[in-house]
């Protein structure tokens, strides 16, 4: 299975506006309705509470939606205030693998995003208590995609499979003494994140990842950009463009959150396995000596009588 985030961050035109609860609440029930294309959604496997209805013969073959493969389960939706996140969940991967993947869910987010939230909250109805078309207009957007994919069999034996991008390994930390901590791969490149595992990714360290990536690519990009576009409106009037495409900046400060907040290190991390059965080792000496002592104290209790 392959599962693929479409993490989004939304530019207004007053990037300081704060929607009232009110005003979130009926964005919410206009963008997530099925007047929207969008229903309610109670699989236990669902991590967001609504997806996209998926479309019929009819509108695949008009060319008005975007083509929906085979592979493709089906595709979440999340909205708060300036943030969406759509998440494509594929039953296997793709002829292609996990890129053909990311092509499938840019694609097909594009198209979404365009016409399923940003246009639809540019032309809610006059009655809806939001802000005038002058602060709450959508004029442009930032995304980026996180895939978590199965590992392939003896990828990291290949030296070359870990040096096309910043890639390193994060230990996830089981909570369970007995269960041995999860080790997994991670590879941070401009189209996309990939996290490749032999076992099942955490539900936290997927938030934190997500968040991560809003701090220090989204939003990072967003201030760089607005930034840049005040220098150039000093020399040119005609400077509205804005561009959503990640740079190593970004990248590089991903990594380094990654170094410091999740655990990822360059190196190798044996020496943290042999530390975390060096603990477990002791634990169980521990248990067995108390044991021990249990069954020493029951005997002589046994011989006095």
């Amino acid at each position: 299975m392959i599962e693929i985030y479409v993490p989004v961050l939304l530019n207004f035109r007053d990037n300081a506006l704060v929607y009232l609860p009110e005003q979130v609440e009926r964005l919410r029930d206009t963008l997530l309705s099925e007047d929207n294309g969008i229903r309610e959604l109670e699989a236990a496997d669902a991590v967001f509470g609504h997806e996209l209805v998926r479309p019929d013969a009819t509108a695949l073959e008009s060319g008005d939606v975007p083509a929906w493969p085979e592979q493709l389960d089906r595709v979440e939706a999340y909205y708060y205030h300036h943030r969406i996140i759509l998440r494509y969940l594929f039953s296997q991967a793709p002829k292609g693998g996990d890129r053909a993947a990311r092509q499938v869910a840019v694609a097909h987010s594009a198209h979404v995003l365009e016409h399923h939230f940003v246009h639809r909250i540019n032309t809610v109805d006059d009655g809806a208590p939001l802000p005038d078309d002058e602060h709450g207009r959508v004029t442009s957007y930032y995304s980026y995609c996180l895939i978590f994919a199965p590992e392939p069999a003896h990828f990291q034996d290949r030296m070359d499979n870990l040096l096309g991008s910043h890639t390193f390994r994060i230990v996830e930390v089981t909570p369970r003494l007995l269960e041995r901590d999860r080790t997994h791969l991670v590879r941070i490149s401009i189209p996309s994140t990939n996290v490749y595992s032999t076992t099942d990714v955490g539900r936290w360290l997927k938030v934190d990842i997500l968040n991560a990536v809003y701090q220090h690519m989204l939003y990072a990009k967003k201030e760089q950009d607005e930034r840049d576009l005040q220098t150039l409106v000093a020399f040119s009037r005609r400077a509205t463009a804005h561009r959503n495409v990640m740079e190593e900046s970004q990248l590089h400060a991903l990594w380094d959150h990654a170094v410091d907040a999740l655990g990822g290190r360059t190196v190798d991390l044996h020496s943290v396995s042999q530390q975390t059965n060096l603990f477990r080792i002791s634990f169980v000496a521990v248990v067995l000596a108390a044991l021990s002592s249990v069954v020493a104290v029951v005997s002589l209790i046994v011989v006095l009588r």
